[in-house]
């Protein structure tokens, strides 16, 4: 019977390693997403003062 116990402690280890590194992998792929929102944002960011500059520049408010 304790040979049992240990087999099923050691199948519920496992069961639960797999679910964190599963969960790891959909953070990493949510890290990745966040990743490029914030580029695309800066992108954006850097387009907007560009405009706002040139705007400036050919004598508008």
């Amino acid at each position: 019977m304790g040979e049992e116990v240990l087999q099923f402690i050691e199948e519920q280890i496992n069961h639960y390693k797999s679910l964190i590194n599963g969960n790891l992998t959909k953070i990493k792929d949510y890290q990745d997403s966040i990743d490029k929102w914030q580029e695309e944002i800066n992108n954006r960011k850097s387009k907007i003062e560009s405009l706002e500059k040139d705007r400036k520049l050919l004598g508008g408010d």
